[in-house]
């Protein structure tokens, strides 16, 4: 992933959106210190449907965590999760 200074990035913003476009990412930096990440606009929504899909499957349907640990073996743990997660991505 590219790194570069927020100046920079506001200076260079149409050529960062163009390599978005192609599927770049790219780090910007304020002082140094990272404070935003510029993805192409699929990974971010497929990220969201990550998201969703995990928060689906640990919470209930008032947003609370659900208690404990799962006891599922993880291969079964990881399919539920992507099975939500695709059910996420399907959603009009």
């Amino acid at each position: 992933m590219k790194q570069v200074g927020s100046e920079e990035a506001r200076r260079a913003f149409r050529d960062l959106l163009d390599e978005a476009m192609r599927g770049e990412s790219t780090e910007i930096q304020r002082s140094g210190k990272p404070v935003a990440v510029l993805v192409p606009a699929d990974w971010y929504r497929n990220a969201l449907v990550l998201q969703r899909g995990v928060h689906a499957f640990t919470h209930d349907t008032d947003g609370h965590r659900l208690p404990g640990e799962s006891e599922l073996p993880v291969g079964e743990l990881l399919s539920a999760i992507g099975e939500a997660a695709i059910s996420e991505l399907e959603r009009p």
